[in-house]
């Protein structure tokens, strides 16, 4: 595990609290390890220690970039959806709802629309359903429902300026040790990198 560690002392002999930095370690943007990284793994005598200012300076460039994420949308393949245009349908499939939920960006309606109709498919209830016609629209729809429900899941953000994506735990990890970075850096405190496998 590897952790940045707080002293009360130059010395880092009183321990004050650590911050587990594995998450940062795997997931954070390249520029946040490039730009202020002391920590280098395997090596021992990297200098990694981190006085008030930097970890100031850290804490700010952190929570700076974090505010730049925007959830992302959902993201549709168009040329999919194109083809799906044109596969067989029942006729009682409203394709228009369908498409006014998209244009909308009516995700969450869209999922149960389509769960509730391929829910009709599969309880046979649905008449104008024939599966030696439409089972291509089915697996479309069986595909889509399942892109949508990842979607749900899984909040997942992104920083234009950086190009970077994350997701939402682990873009809170980064906030909570920027704020870690600011908390102890206004103190006069020293940071230590370290890690232990």
């Amino acid at each position: 595990m590897s952790k940045l560690s707080v002293y009360n002392d130059k010395e880092c002999t009183k321990l004050v609290m650590s911050h587990d930095i594995d998450i940062i370690n795997l997931y954070a943007p390249d520029i946040f390890k490039n730009k202020f990284w002391k920590y280098v793994e395997g090596v021992e005598t990297v200098d990694n220690k981190l006085n008030e200012y930097e970890m100031i300076e850290y804490g700010e460039f952190i929570l700076a970039n974090v505010e730049k994420y925007i959830k992302t949308d959902f993201n549709i393949n168009f040329f999919h959806l194109f083809r799906f245009i044109f596969l067989e349908k029942p006729i009682n499939f409203n394709l228009d709802l369908v498409s006014l939920y998209i244009c909308q960006k009516k995700y969450k309606s869209l999922e149960t629309y389509i769960n509730n109709y391929i829910n009709l498919i599969t309880q046979i209830t649905n008449t104008y359903y024939d599966e030696s016609i439409h089972k291509p629209f089915y697996n479309f729809l069986c595909e889509f429902s399942e892109e949508l429900k990842k979607y749900f899941e899984e909040d997942i953000y992104y920083n234009s300026e950086i190009n970077h994506y994350i997701s939402k735990i682990n873009l809170a990890e980064i906030k909570s040790f920027g704020y870690f970075n600011l908390k102890f850096g206004e103190s006069g405190y020293t940071g230590m990198y370290i890690n232990k496998n």
